[in-house]
């Protein structure tokens, strides 16, 4: 009988590729925008209180602490842009992006809350993602992994890998809430439904999503716990209540992905159903062809287009790492699953890549690990 016993990666090539991953990250997301004077010159911008392609007028103070202020509005002015649907190409690139963020986010939290990890770095997920506003999610994601696999306990059971059902069931609300919500109200136009100063300080709340998912989650929790307790359903349909919770998360990533490709496809073989300028945009290879991160020192580009070789990688970044993470964690699940091989389990995963897009191949993957263990936990418990 297969033991529930499951020895660690501790490291191995798997997390050798995420710090390779962090390093074109940095690369990516901070080198290059630096060096090609795209940071220093939304600096400027909102030196002189302007923010969005219409150089709208905004209120830029904040502490009055010059080098903080200047800092947290060129964040806002970034974040600003993405959902001011003033650039074709980055409102369109928002929706996979966003849609990945929230799996990242229900896989985060779930493994943040596992018994197992506590006081280990994946009950940290939080502190990352906070991190991860400030450098970019793309650079902090892969070193977050890594660091999370090399710690990773000498050996794993069902009962390491369980989430209390209160925890588990407020984890796609409080994701809805603190995320979805935020970046729906960021989102609105200005300023015709919202002043220019509204929609700037609710992107300032937006940018604090990881904060907010947390909060929204420390306070459902206890609600969640005392209706289970009188509902009588708090310790049973383990397996039930994973389930759903992958499957919302699965489905928040796969649909807008697919709709995404749909597009771009559709744009890039019949383009005469497209105005022109939305055809240009929404091509196969602007779309989805990565800018050289190397090529430091290049001329400054655009601000627009800056903006969205950023996301792009940002985008596939987080997605090939949170991708990498869960690999190696179905790995170790493989001699509990006799029909699977080391590498049918690497090839089903990049089948699941190709199809299902990084992101939501990373929730099928963890998801088929958490049930392996909790198959093999119910056969020992009935041998």
């Amino acid at each position: 009988m297969a033991s529930s016993q499951l020895g660690s990666p501790r490291g191995g090539p798997l997390s050798l590729l995420l710090f390779g991953i962090a390093m074109t990250a940095f690369f990516a997301l901070l080198a290059f925008p630096i060096t090609n004077g795209f940071f220093g010159a939304m600096i400027h911008q909102v030196q002189n209180q302007k923010i969005g392609l219409n150089q709208s007028h905004f209120d830029a103070a904040l502490t009055g602490w010059k080098r903080f202020d200047d800092a947290a509005n060129a964040l806002t002015h970034f974040f600003y842009d993405l959902v001011d649907a003033s650039s074709a190409d980055i409102t369109f690139f928002m929706v996979p992006f966003g849609a990945s963020v929230m799996g990242v986010s229900l896989l985060g939290m779930i493994e943040s809350n596992r018994k197992g990890n506590k006081g280990r770095i994946p009950a940290f997920y939080t502190t990352m993602a906070v991190l991860g506003q400030l450098l970019g999610l793309g650079l902090t994601s892969p070193i977050f992994y890594a660091l999370s696999l090399r710690e990773q306990r000498v050996s794993w059971n069902a009962s390491d890998v369980s989430v209390t059902p209160e925890a588990l069931y407020t984890i796609p609300i409080s994701v809805f809430l603190g995320m979805a919500v935020p970046t729906g109200l960021a989102a609105l136009p200005a300023p015709s439904i919202l002043s220019i100063n509204q929609k700037v300080n609710l992107v300032r709340l937006w940018v604090t999503f990881p904060l907010l998912v947390y909060l929204i989650h420390l306070a459902l929790t206890p609600l969640a716990r005392r209706i289970l307790k009188q509902t009588g359903q708090r310790d049973s349909h383990k397996r039930q209540r994973l389930q759903i919770v992958y499957a919302i998360g699965l489905l928040w990533s796969v649909a807008p992905y697919w709709y995404f490709l749909a597009v771009v496809f559709s744009a890039s073989a019949f383009p005469f159903a497209f105005a022109p300028e939305i055809a240009r945009v929404l091509n196969f290879r602007h779309m989805l062809g990565l800018t050289n991160p190397f090529l430091l020192g290049s001329p400054l580009p655009p601000m627009p287009t800056g903006e969205f070789w950023f996301i792009q990688w940002d985008f596939w970044l987080i997605g090939v790492s949170c991708l990498v993470w869960a690999l190696s964690l179905r790995l170790e699940t493989r001699k509990l699953d006799a029909l699977y091989p080391k590498a049918a389990i690497v090839v089903e995963a990049l089948t699941y890549a190709a199809t299902l897009g990084p992101v939501g191949a990373a929730i099928v993957l963890i998801w088929q690990r958490d049930m392996l263990l909790i198959k093999d936990d119910d056969r020992r418990k009935q041998a």
